[in-house]
């Protein structure tokens, strides 16, 4: 699927949605979405995985990404990232 169509579709479904708190894996392409969620009051923490974490799938840009309602909530403190593999 085109990158474009589909990151617009992803918009527009978090757009129609209106989640407060939205939280997405296997996320890259945040320079893409930053700005878009930006457009409708998300602030985005943007955390890049480890290489070991990615097993192949050869994007050393992917990640995982929260974003919330800027109007709603505020971040508190410098963000701190558990690894699941960690725990």
């Amino acid at each position: 699927m085109n990158f474009g169509y589909r990151s617009l579709r992803i918009v527009k479904e978090i757009s129609e949605a209106n989640p407060d708190i939205l939280c997405m894996q296997e996320f890259n392409y945040h320079r893409v979405y930053t700005p878009l969620l930006n457009k409708l009051d998300y602030d985005l923490e943007h955390y890049l995985q480890e290489k070991k974490y990615l097993q192949g799938k050869g994007d050393s840009h992917m990640g995982l990404a929260i974003a919330y309602k800027r109007s709603k909530y505020k971040l508190v403190g410098e963000p701190y990232l558990v690894e699941y593999a960690d725990m």
